[in-house]
């Protein structure tokens, strides 16, 4: 399969609520914020972007076993069944969902967790922008 190069984002999306984000007053630290009033701060939206990953990389597993476990079931079925009643396009969804399920559990394990903490400028560091109690480094509203 072959895969298109991706444009530019043209802006970046709220973890929020989806909208777009604009960069804020020219700071020291750079600042997004939504049109509804959600911000961000750098170090946070970096760690927003990586939590949105694994969340997507998750759901796509959970779908894809369930998709094998479907898969099984319509397996059963047509075996008890006087015709192929498509026993081999069956065998064939369950293999691809396990494959699958092992790329992304495998990009899972390898990529996501390599991901590096946002470093924070207050505290010249590197950590989770979600526990830190300087508004320097978290500017969520």
């Amino acid at each position: 399969m072959e895969t298109e190069k991706l444009d530019r984002p043209i802006a970046f999306s709220c973890p929020e609520c989806g909208g777009a984000l604009k960069p804020g007053p020219h700071t020291q630290l750079k600042e997004y914020s939504c049109h509804i009033g959600h911000r961000f701060g750098a170090a946070e939206l970096l760690e927003a972007q990586a939590e949105g990953v694994e969340k997507g990389v998750n759901v796509a597993i959970r779908m894809l076993n369930e998709q094998a476990e479907f898969a099984r079931q319509m397996i059963e079925g047509a075996r008890d069944a006087p015709l192929d009643n498509g026993l081999v396009y069956w065998q064939r969804l369950q293999a691809q969902a396990e494959e699958q399920i092992e790329v992304l559990q495998h990009f899972s394990i390898s990529v996501l967790s390599s991901v590096p903490k946002p470093f924070c400028p207050a505290s010249g560091s590197s950590h989770n922008a979600s526990l830190v109690g300087d508004e320097r480094c978290r500017v969520r509203k």
